[in-house]
């Protein structure tokens, strides 16, 4: 059975790993003009802004950059391709996600999959001491408890006869 056990830990991994990378790779659904402006809106950090997205912010560069976004998909360029323009303009800081491929994967799958391996673990090495711990008494060794009988036997004696440690 101990030995199996590393085996279904395993296999919860694979399986979460495989149900994250489905979740991770769905399409979304085709929406108005308005509401794909501001979906890539809300996936760029304002530049004079401390901690607000495009989409959030009031400014006159973020109106400016909505309006840009529309114009943009309006021309029929991809939410990726406009996403680069403004990291073209303003760098990768602009963007409010890392991105999504390469290293960027690993940044958004590392927190779940690490949480899920140690569940994991953590069933597994419970499963592990409970079955430890059922150890029969006479596979001690009768040796063994003879040993700690006469100690303590030895410890009592002492301690009635009032000698001290």
């Amino acid at each position: 059975m101990k030995r199996w056990l590393g085996w279904i830990a395993i296999g919860w991994l694979l399986i979460l790993c495989t149900v994250a990378l489905i979740a991770y790779g769905r399409a979304s659904p085709s929406t108005s003009l308005s509401d794909r402006t501001l979906a890539i809106a809300r996936e760029l950090r304002c530049p004079v802004c401390q901690g607000e997205s495009v989409a959030d912010s009031q400014s006159g560069i973020s109106q400016g950059m909505r309006a840009i976004i529309r114009r943009k998909l309006m021309a029929g360029q991809s939410p990726d391709s406009i996403k680069q323009y403004f990291v073209a303009r303003y760098g990768n800081k602009i963007l409010l996600a890392p991105p999504s491929n390469g290293i960027g994967d690993v940044a958004w799958l590392a927190p779940p999959l690490l949480i899920a391996g140690g569940v994991g673990l953590l069933i597994t090495l419970v499963i592990d001491w409970r079955s430890r711990s059922r150890v029969p008494l006479s596979s001690i060794g009768d040796g063994y408890l003879e040993r700690v009988r006469a100690e303590l036997a030895s410890g009592e004696s002492q301690e009635t006869s009032g000698e001290t440690w």
